[in-house]
């Protein structure tokens, strides 16, 4: 039997749990307030579908002079014309610059605008000089989750979790999958029904307590961190690597110069994390914040998992990041410089019970998915916001532009 305070606390997740329904569910998301001038001209970068955002991107490259575009089906997924589309814009053998979207699908809608901002500007100029860095242009990694509004791929894996050796898969499948409290919060994380108010209620009370038990941050620290032993649930890393990394690494070892390459730069754009429109540049433990910090002079630079920074507050224990997979795609003698650059959206609460309503709709609902998916791409996507699109677009180009320029000024 419950105790009065047990009740008590029950009873208050059930009013908050109604009144954040009934204030938030399926109302757009949009916390900017308009500013006085709006340039509405950014919309000729964004898109609402996949399909819309693959054929401007491939329109875009057709515009570049001597670029290629490459097309890489997801293999599985022919009949619905799924796929991994890449330009390359070639330039000296020795350096490259590799820009990413949609690693983790849904936000995919942000770096394919910044990539048809980056292809529009190159559009209709002189061929690149041949000392200039080769740019690669890799459009939608996780096609399957960009076209059908999900996070995580085909096999509900989190890609941004999958970038391990085969050691390394070993190694975290062994781990106690409580380590960073995935398993105290994982009826929370994953409710094991369709959405319903009820639910709502139980995963808000299952927030409030496990804060109050394991301490501030548990939540975001237990489900960021992931795991590689549920394969219905939410931040699944998966148990070995998925068709989109093989695909990608791949590509680069048949399209870069291994032998003489000596300088990557690596942009992978993200959404959903910090305020609106505010990008951080987040680096795996082992980069050089310095010499980044350095290359980004006006950029917000963190570490994962740095406590001081909201966004990468709890990313300590994560595993397999895109970065960490260049560590091993590339030849050891390459200087590699990777960031995330992550770009924010909503409140953190927000974007953490559309992941979660969206996931249990899917495995348990799905005739009865769609609106949930659709609020999940409006966590990740403010669509409807010119401003934080404008946001994206300016930082997106600067950070491109001050990596290319860090690989030109790092000749050998």
């Amino acid at each position: 039997m419950p105790s009065g305070v047990s009740l008590v606390a029950i009873a208050a997740a059930a009013l908050l749990a109604f009144a954040f329904h009934a204030a938030n569910d399926f109302a757009p998301i949009d916390t900017y307030f308009p500013p006085h001038k709006i340039d509405v001209s950014v919309e000729r970068h964004f898109t609402s579908t996949y399909y819309d955002a693959r054929a401007l991107f491939r329109a875009r490259t057709h515009n570049v002079t001597d670029a290629k575009l490459y097309t890489l089906p997801l293999p599985g997924y022919e009949d619905v014309d799924l796929s991994i589309d890449v330009t390359v814009v070639p330039g000296s053998s020795a350096r490259a610059l590799v820009h990413i979207s949609g690693t983790h699908g849904v936000e995919g809608f942000a770096g394919s605008g910044i990539q048809s901002a980056l292809l529009e500007r190159l559009s209709g100029g002189k061929k690149r000089s041949k000392d200039a860095s080769t740019l690669v242009f890799v459009h939608a990694l996780n096609p399957y989750g960009f076209a059908k509004l999900r996070r995580f791929n085909e096999n509900n894996v989190d890609l941004n979790r999958n970038f391990l050796t085969p050691e390394e898969f070993k190694a975290r499948i062994a781990k106690d999958p409580n380590t960073f409290g995935y398993v105290d919060m994982l009826e929370v994380l994953n409710p094991p029904n369709p959405v319903t108010w009820s639910s709502l209620a139980t995963t808000l009370y299952g927030v409030v307590r496990g804060e109050v038990t394991y301490g501030q941050g548990a939540t975001k620290r237990a489900a960021v961190c992931g795991n590689y032993h549920f394969p219905k649930t939410i931040f699944y890393g998966g148990d070995k690597q998925q068709a989109s990394g093989a695909l990608l690494q791949q590509f680069l070892q048949d399209h870069l110069d291994y032998e003489h390459l000596q300088q990557v730069g690596v942009i992978d754009v993200h959404t959903g994390l910090g305020p609106p429109g505010v990008d951080t540049l987040m680096l795996n433990a082992s980069a050089d914040r310095d010499q980044v910090k350095r290359i980004f002079p006006d950029g917000n630079v963190v570490i994962t998992g740095d406590e001081d920074d909201d966004a990468s507050k709890g990313y300590d224990g994560v595993a397999g990041l895109l970065c960490n997979g260049f560590r091993w795609f590339l030849p050891k003698h390459v200087t590699n410089v990777c960031v995330t650059q992550e770009f924010g959206t909503a409140p953190f609460f927000s974007v953490f019970k559309a992941l979660v309503e969206e996931n249990a709709m899917f495995h348990y609902a799905p005739s009865r998915r769609l609106p949930y998916a659709d609020k999940l791409r409006d966590a990740f996507y403010l669509h409807r916001s010119y401003k934080w699109k404008t946001d994206l677009v300016e930082r997106g180009l600067r950070i491109f532009d001050q990596l290319e320029a860090h690989i030109a000024s790092s000749k050998k």
